[in-house]
């Protein structure tokens, strides 16, 4: 087959063809399609494959023939659905427009007496929003590359890390339609690209999620009834209780499991007192965590759902089966409007039961904690709702010249409502409010967990790493440097190919500098390794042999680590050098391909370094050229008040202070 390359205005080549196929993610079923495509003279590009089929000889194999091409976009993978969010938080407000008047929404509405509610609905359509202009985007760019060909595209149904149903051909073109018919902006005029079959499939995809919301809400409809009858004849029982704080159990596995950040960091008993608090679960917890609340006298609900009784029952048969009466709605909105269903009948059933003055949640963003909120608020308009901050991700540190704030947002953390955030540094106020959230107010009180580390370092909380015996005969030998990673791929902000080069340069630097011990803290468990990069689980079981080296278990907190060691190291932008930062320990970003060169903590002399060259050069003037005074000179010269205004390991006394004012 000819192929043909002619310049285009822009200096960039087009390809003239007859006939070419785009898949968007080679997977284990495309490779096996190739031969087929091939005989019908198809060219084959790709724009990313799995990492099951990049490890594959069959893919090495056609790659090297050219048999298949990688084709590269203009987009930013950053994971499935958090991309092209700028554009739809920028147009959500016009796509509202359209649904406003939706039955749906309209009885949401009158159930939960509180516009707010829209948020829910509007988080929703956000969400899939993004993906639209990510497909539309696709399509637009692909069209332009090869203008005379007679194209087709094949969407994968997400990323590897998070799977969609499949339907996304069929929600393309349900999504578009609505936007032709309301002359909202997208780029994809032409005709859609998608085989036939595929929009075919797509379609009993996008059925067959209706028909499981439809059984979910005839399951629900029934489990209604029999809660409702059960009601009648086995009332629960229970005294109202008040308390002044509730803390939300949204992780019991993460929250739990670390000893340092315990469950119940709050309560100090001098300013929050233990039996003020009830702490909420909204399933069973398991065994050993009940066993720690029961040890620790901590108050606890963990089956919200049991306190579903007759009364908040009876308002929602006619709600519920509005979605069998009317015809179907965008199915998105039909999902969330069966979920907030649910939501209400739990906490309206935990209102009869329990009045909290202030509600404490973290990473509480989705729809439920909106249904939540405003029932919490209607039944105590005093309540106040607060959300901390229990980390410094955010897409804002990544943000450079060519990779700009806006364009760095995240559907997740979009819509969400609470009277009050806590959040870790000055620098995201701006950033959380162009997300459009409905928060009252935005309280810096610097990083929760420094404080952690100050006190470990000060004795007053008992750390364990001592207890690993390949670091305690180290000690008093070595300077010891921590190196924290983070989590790799190809579809979040730091990929495969970065994760290795990292850790290629922390073993050079154990060869170039003999007096150093490095303790590896791994963010992602050996089971997670595995399935998405065995290369970097490799590089960490050929760290553990190595005399001067130790990869810790899951049990020790980074706290721990942070406290113990002499240096931290770590993959931009993660929160243990901030932690370190903040608890006056010294700490650096390694961006080992230079990719954040210009970056807001850049702008920090000496955090954020960009080779291997100034890697070890910096190194060696923290460990062997830098006393604790001259640190601490740098951190109020050049890092206080850039990063976090305070660097006094004091953000828990802070965040208790405020919530019991």
């Amino acid at each position: 087959m000819e192929e043909t390359l002619i310049s285009a205005d822009s200096g960039k080549h087009k390809f003239i063809m007859e006939k070419v196929i785009v898949v968007e993610e080679i997977s284990p079923l495309w490779l096996m399609l190739i031969r087929f495509y091939r005989l019908l003279r198809y060219k084959i590009f790709y724009i990313r494959a799995t990492q099951k089929v990049k490890r594959s000889a069959a893919f090495k194999g056609a790659c090297d023939k050219g048999i298949i091409q990688q084709i590269d976009l203009n987009q930013r993978i950053t994971s499935f659905c958090g991309m092209n969010t700028d554009e739809a938080f920028d147009n959500i407000n016009e796509l509202y427009k359209i649904f406003v008047k939706d039955q749906l929404i309209l009885k949401a509405k009158e159930l939960y007496a509180d516009d707010n509610i829209e948020l829910a609905f509007k988080k929703v359509l956000n969400e899939k929003l993004a993906r639209f202009y990510y497909l539309d985007d696709m399509l637009f760019q692909l069209r332009e590359k090869f203008p005379q060909a007679k194209l087709f595209v094949i969407p994968s149904n997400g990323t590897e890390r998070v799977r969609s149903a499949g339907d996304e051909a069929y929600f393309y073109l349900c999504t578009r339609r609505i936007l032709q018919e309301n002359s909202l902006k997208y780029k994809h005029n032409g005709r859609c690209p998608f085989p036939k079959l595929l929009i075919a499939l797509s379609f009993i995809s996008w059925q067959r999620e209706a028909a499981l919301l439809y059984s979910k809400a005839a399951a629900l409809q029934l489990w209604f009834t029999a809660r409702f009858l059960l009601g009648f004849f086995f009332p629960v029982k229970a005294a109202r209780k008040d308390f002044r704080y509730a803390v939300m159990l949204i992780n019991p596995g993460v929250q739990f499991a670390n000893k340092v950040q315990k469950v119940d960091f709050l309560v100090d008993d001098a300013l929050i007192l233990r039996k003020d608090v009830i702490f909420i679960s909204e399933h069973k917890l398991k065994k050993e965590f009940r066993k720690y609340m029961d040890d620790n006298k901590l108050f606890f609900v963990d089956d919200i759902y049991a306190n579903i009784g007759p009364k908040a029952i009876s308002e929602l048969f006619g709600f519920l089966s509005l979605l069998f009466m009317k015809k179907p709605s965008f199915l998105p909105i039909m999902e969330a409007y069966l979920k907030l269903i649910f939501i209400y009948a739990a906490w309206k059933g935990f209102c009869q039961n329990y009045k909290i003055a202030n509600l404490v949640a973290f990473n509480d963003v989705g729809i439920k904690s909106i249904g939540r909120n405003v029932i919490l608020k209607n039944e105590n308009p005093a309540m106040r709702a607060w959300h901390y901050e229990h980390s410094i991700s955010h897409r804002i540190f990544a943000a450079t010249a060519d990779k700009p704030l806006m364009s760095l947002r995240y559907h997740s953390i979009g819509f969400i409502f609470y009277d009050y955030y806590i959040i870790w540094s000055d620098l995201l106020t701006q950033y959380f409010r162009n997300h459009l959230q409905h928060i009252k107010e935005y309280i810096t009180v610097g990083c929760l967990w420094a404080e952690h580390t100050a006190n470990i370092a000060k004795g007053m909380i008992a750390s364990r790493i001592l207890d690993i015996g390949k670091i305690k005969a180290a000690a008093g030998n070595y300077k010891f440097v921590s190196v924290f990673d983070t989590t790799f791929g190809d579809d979040l902000m730091q990929g495969y190919d970065e994760g290795r080069e990292f850790f290629k340069h922390v073993e050079s630097l154990l060869k170039d500098l003999s007096d150093i011990f490095v303790i590896f803290k791994p963010k992602k468990t050996r089971r997670s390794m595995v399935k998405f990069c065995p290369e970097i689980l490799d590089a960490y079981d050929g760290f553990s042999s190595h005399k001067r080296c130790c990869v810790l278990p899951e049990y020790i907190s980074p706290s721990e680590v942070i406290a113990f060691s002499d240096l931290i190291v770590a993959v931009p932008f993660t929160s243990p050098a901030f932690e370190a930062l903040c608890a006056r320990k010294k700490a650096i970003y390694y961006d080992v391909f230079d990719k954040y060169r210009g970056s807001i903590l850049d702008q920090v002399p000496g955090l954020v370094i960009h080779d291997y060259q100034n890697f070890t050069k910096r190194v060696k003037e923290l460990l062997f050229e830098t006393d604790e005074e001259a640190y601490n000179k740098y951190l109020d010269t050049q890092a206080k008040g850039k990063i976090e205004p305070f660097f006094d390991g004091m953000a828990v006394t802070r965040f208790r202070k405020l919530l019991s004012r």
